[in-house]
C-alpha cells in the first residue's frame, strides 16, 4: 500500500526560508520536500534569505583551506606510497604466500597499483583545482569584462533582417 503523502506546508517553509539562518537543504529535509522544490518557489514569489543564511554556492575561506590542507597532505602521502611501490608489493606478496584469497590479494595489489595511484593523483588535482578556483579573486580582466557588459546593456539590440526580406528565396 503506498503512503499519501501530505502537501507541504508552503506558508511554514517560506517563514523558515526567509527568517531562519539554516541551509535551505536542512530546512528541505526537515519539511520534507526537495531544496530544488524551495529554491524554485523561493525564484517564483521573490523570497529573500536573512544575511548571514549559508549559501551552497559560496564556501567560506575556512572549509577552502581545510580543503587545500587536506589535499595536500594526501599527495604527500601518495608520493610516499609511489616511493615505496616497490617494497610495499614485495611485503603483500610476501605476507600472503601462504593466504589462497585471490581476491585479497588482487584487492592490496590494486591499493599499491599504477592504475590507482594515478586515479588518486587526477582525484587530487581536480580538488586543488576546484579549490583554487573557489577561493579565486575576481581578476582585473574579468572585472574590465563585467564592467563593459554593464554599460552596454540595452545599448545594442539585435540586427534585423533588411526591409522586405522573409528569409525565403
Amino acid at each position: 500500500m503506498t503512503e499519501r503523502r501530505s502537501k507541504p506546508d508552503w506558508s511554514s517553509i517560506e517563514r523558515q526560508y526567509r527568517s531562519n539562518p539554516r541551509s535551505i537543504k536542512e530546512i528541505a529535509r526537515v519539511s520534507g520536500v526537495s531544496d530544488t522544490a524551495i529554491r524554485k518557489r523561493a525564484a517564483a514569489y521573490g523570497w529573500s534569505r536573512p544575511s548571514g543564511a549559508p549559501s551552497s554556492r559560496e564556501l567560506p575561506s575556512s572549509i577552502i583551506g581545510r580543503g587545500r590542507s587536506l589535499t595536500l597532505r594526501m599527495l604527500d602521502e601518495l608520493e610516499a606510497v609511489t616511493c615505496m611501490a616497490g617494497d610495499l608489493e614485495a611485503l603483500i606478496g610476501a605476507s600472503l604466500d601462504a593466504d589462497d584469497d585471490e581476491k585479497r590479494r588482487e584487492a592490496m595489489a590494486r591499493a599499491v597499483s599504477l592504475k590507482g595511484r594515478a586515479d588518486t593523483l587526477r582525484t587530487l588535482a581536480l580538488a586543488a583545482k576546484t579549490l583554487a578556483e573557489a577561493s579565486a579573486a575576481t581578476g582585473k580582466k574579468a572585472e574590465r569584462q563585467a564592467a563593459a557588459e554593464e554599460r552596454a546593456a540595452g545599448k545594442f539590440a539585435p540586427v534585423a533582417p533588411p526591409r522586405g526580406h522573409d528569409g525565403r528565396h
